[in-house]
This record gives structure tokens, sequence and C-alpha cells, in this order.
């Protein structure tokens, strides 16, 4: 305050003073002691603390560097009894196929649309809303070797189809990719089939922005818009696996991916109709979520999972769209 409340002659002077002071400390004969005794201090702190701090502790701060991934992990479980029955029946009706990964693609749907936060695009330093509720699932097609190789099948405004819908197109999709019939992805492997893997993960990246971020198609090339949709889902059940958590694929541009566990019998309690709580064996389904934290925080993850949670324990829901879903 006092400098403030100077007039220019008097802070003039006392920067004049200070100038002055800084020189004369600089060009003391005692300064270089002063920067060496300094230093001395400051390794005989750190070898002091690392006296105090076991190998296995130094082993890990030198292996790993500071945390920079987004990633936010978690799962829950449902109660799946009432919508096996569901599936079972809805079948025999409709003479489909559902399953549980088409149930959790529309639950998911359902979710995304609720919580339109979720439902996003990342462009620089903006979110940006997406046109439709797209959802895309990974896919098994043989090679020639006769492994199998894994791509994306995506199904678009998934909220507002219905289950049969749903199944006949990922069904015609994944149909598609195994016989090489899928235009788009022929060219695209193609295109990125013979490249050298330094300039492999300059075109996955370069593509990636193009597709996902900008939201552009570029049909010459094989570039798909937005190709991976708003959310992705796989199954892990075949590996018999109860839950796993997938890692992103950097130029999907997706806010989480869920994975689909085995079913279990599990003992959980149960209300009945008389609202007194029992022990049950039951059905159990266990879903694994990876979350982007750039693109969604814990608020929304909580709304999409209690959304999930109660589409798929009442199945007698989950063939509506999301506008006869939210009437209900």
């Amino acid at each position: 305050e006092d400098i403030y409340l100077m007039n220019n002659k008097g802070r003039k002077n006392l920067l004049k003073k200070v100038k002055n002071c800084s020189i004369k400390l600089t060009q003391s004969r005692w300064t270089p002691y002063a920067i060496i005794g300094l230093s001395l201090y400051l390794v005989k702190v750190l070898w002091e603390q690392k006296n105090k701090t076991n190998l296995r502790s130094r082993m890990r701060i030198a292996t790993w560097t500071e945390p920079t991934e987004p990633n936010m992990y978690g799962s829950i479980k449902i109660d799946v009894t009432k919508t096996k029955q569901f599936m079972k029946a809805y079948n025999e009706k409709n003479n489909s196929n559902i399953s549980i990964t088409h149930l959790v693609g529309k639950a998911v749907g359902i979710a995304m649309k609720a919580v339109p936060e979720s439902n996003v695009r990342l462009l620089c330093d903006s979110l940006i809303e997406r046109d439709n509720v797209s959802v895309s699932f990974l896919v098994d097609i043989p090679t020639r070797n006769k492994k199998n190789d894994l791509t994306i099948a995506k199904v678009e405004n998934i909220n507002e189809k219905t289950l049969k819908e749903i199944s006949m197109t990922l069904g015609g999709e994944a149909t598609k990719l195994r016989e090489g019939k899928n235009k788009e992805y022929n060219k695209t492997k193609g295109t990125l089939k013979h490249l050298p893997m330094f300039f492999l993960r300059q075109m996955l990246s370069w593509g990636g922005f193009v597709s996902s971020n900008l939201g552009i198609g570029l049909k010459a090339l094989g570039v798909v818009k937005e190709p991976f949709g708003g959310a992705m889902v796989t199954s892990v059940a075949k590996f018999d696996l109860d839950v796993a958590y997938a890692p992103f694929t950097p130029f999907a541009g997706v806010p989480f991916i869920l994975t689909i566990g085995k079913i279990k019998r599990e003992p959980i309690v149960v209300v009945d109709e008389n609202n007194e709580e029992k022990m049950e064996i039951r059905d159990v389904l266990t879903l694994g979520a990876t979350v982007d934290h750039r693109y969604i925080d814990g608020a929304q993850v909580g709304r999409l999972a209690k959304i999930i949670r109660d589409v798929l324990g009442k199945p007698e829901q989950m063939n509506a769209t999301y506008g006869e879903y939210m009437k209900n």
C-alpha cells in the first residue's frame, strides 16, 4: 500500500535502490559460496529423504511419470432374472434372436438421449452435441489365416428402434462385414493395409480427427463420419469374464465404453410384494465402464448408470421407443 501511495518520483527512487542492491549482491565475492552452500543443503535434504524411502517405492517413482489419462472406471450389477425370461418370450413370439447385447445397446441409447451432455464429440476445446444417438458394437470377422479380427458395426438412432430392428440392423451389418460386402470398410482396410507403421499412425490420427472430432466423412478415402457413434459396447462374456474395462481407441472419440460380462447366479436381497426383504439366487449381469473424464463427469455417469439399470431391470419397457419410455 505504501508503494502504491508513493508519487512517481518516490517509486522511481525505490526501484533504483532495489536495482543497485541486486547488482551489488550478484557482484559480491560471497555469492558463489552462498550458491554452493544452498546446493549442499538441498543435496543433504534429498539424501535424507532417499534413505527414508524404501527401494520398492523409489522404483515405482522411477518407473511411472505423473498421470495424464482422464479415464474413470466403474461397474454396476443388475438383476436380469426377469430380463432373461423376457428375451426368451420375445424371441419365441417374434421369431427373432435378440441377446443381452441388443438389450444393453438399447438401454445405452435411451440413457444417452435422456442425458444429452453425454452424447457429444470433442472438437479442440469445445463439446458439440451429436445429431443422433448411435452406438457401435465390436464384431468378430474371419481373416485369411483363419483367425478372427475385430471391427465395429454402428446402429444409428438406436434409442428409437425396437429390439427386433436393432437385432436386424446389427446382424445385417455384421453379415456384410464378415462376407466382405461392406464397401466402406473394404476401402478403409485397403487404404491402411500396406502403409508403413509411421504413416499408419499418422493416418489413423488424422482420420480419427476428421471423422470423429470434426464429424466429416470422406467416401473417396474410406473415412466414415463418426464410425464409432456416441458410445461403444462390447461383450467379454465369451472370455468367461464377469467384468472387464476396455481401453479407449484414441481415434474413436467416444465418451465411454461399456463391457458386458458373463451372467452369473448370485445370492442377492430382493423385496417381495409385501415390501419384505429376502435372500434369493438370481441371474446377475455386471457391466463395466471406461469413461473419458474430458467428456462427462461423475454426476452424468451416475445418471447414465441409473437409467441403464432401470431399463434393463424392467424388460417390459425395453421394446418401447425413447418417447414411450419417458412417458412411463
